[in-house]
């Protein structure tokens, strides 16, 4: 290659330089000047800050379902006087929408959602939220069913709730529960790695879908009552009011039973090298728990 060539190629390098250089200091001058001039201007790093507040009220007299719908606002239930509260909290930055509460009632269904924007909810471009929290109030008379999907929301009761609910659905990715009401007649649970812990709440029906998050569900047990509880690897601890009909399949998570002294327990305990140990009345008259398993261990109290 001669000295003209590599000096024609040098000289198209630089122009190509030269050109991108013109154009993003263009760029910059412009995008200054429009920050200057505009205080609505956001920083692509940041945005604006916002705030947002709302609060809806709903008679439940006919209500016989209550749909709660969200992806990372965490959910608390407290105990209300006589409505249903809804109550939504959430600060952060946007460049160009904020979150939304959004509420309807179509016949006896009240539906509770929360509305992200097409941007999405944790995005460049978007909205970054720093604080949500969305609070749900129960009336101690409402006795029916209760349905709270979400993704990453963490879903608690800030206080020991009255309710005796027909049903009470859970359906989350990672987020934890943490349910604590007088009763709940069937419990269903599904999630991926999100935790359930269930204390000072009679349970009749349990059903548990997990793969790595581990179960801790407190009395549990009626006549005609079943548990079935399913998981990879999820730790499952089950105390009993009263021995049930039970149904455990897990692959490498332990399972601990506490149950009653008196308890007849028809148990088929299949594993691989899963062991199992402690001291109870084994009866083929017994209620059936059935222990399936490839390497989690079972301890019974």
């Amino acid at each position: 290659m001669n000295n003209k060539v590599v000096l024609k190629i040098l000289v198209i390098c630089g122009a190509v330089f030269l050109v991108f250089g013109i154009i993003a200091a263009i760029f910059a001058a412009g995008t200054a000047a429009r920050g200057w001039q505009n205080e609505k201007f956001f920083s692509i790093g940041r945005g604006e800050p916002f705030e947002y507040h709302k609060n809806e009220n709903f008679d439940l007299d006919g209500v016989t379902q209550v749909n709660v719908g969200t992806v990372s606002t965490d959910v608390v239930f407290y105990q209300s006087d006589s409505e249903l509260e809804v109550t939504l909290d959430c600060s952060g930055y946007t460049n160009k929408e904020t979150i939304t509460l959004e509420t309807n009632q179509v016949g006896s269904v009240v539906n509770v959602k929360i509305k992200y924007p097409k941007y999405g909810w944790n995005s460049w471009g978007g909205i970054n939220i720093t604080q949500s929290l969305l609070q749900i109030g129960i009336p101690e008379d409402y006795a029916e069913s209760v349905q709270v999907s979400g993704v990453s929301s963490e879903i608690r009761m800030n206080s020991h709730l009255a309710n005796s609910f027909v049903q009470f659905d859970i359906d989350t990715v990672s987020g934890n529960a943490d349910v604590q009401c007088l009763q709940i007649d069937v419990l269903e649970f599904d999630s991926t790695s999100g935790d359930l812990k269930v204390e000072r709440t009679i349970l009749n029906s349990v059903s548990a879908d997990t793969t790595s998050g581990d179960m801790n569900i407190a009395n549990v047990g009626s006549e005609g009552g079943k548990v079935g509880i399913s998981t990879i690897s999820g730790r499952v601890k089950i105390f009993y009011d009263e021995l049930c009909e039970t149904r455990v399949n897990t692959t490498s998570g332990d399972v601990q039973l506490d149950i009653p002294d008196d308890s007849k327990i028809d148990l088929d305990f299949d594993s691989v090298s899963g062991d199992v140990s402690g001291d109870y009345n084994k009866n083929s008259d017994g209620v059936s728990v059935n222990i399936d398993t490839v390497s989690g261990d079972l301890d019974i109290y």
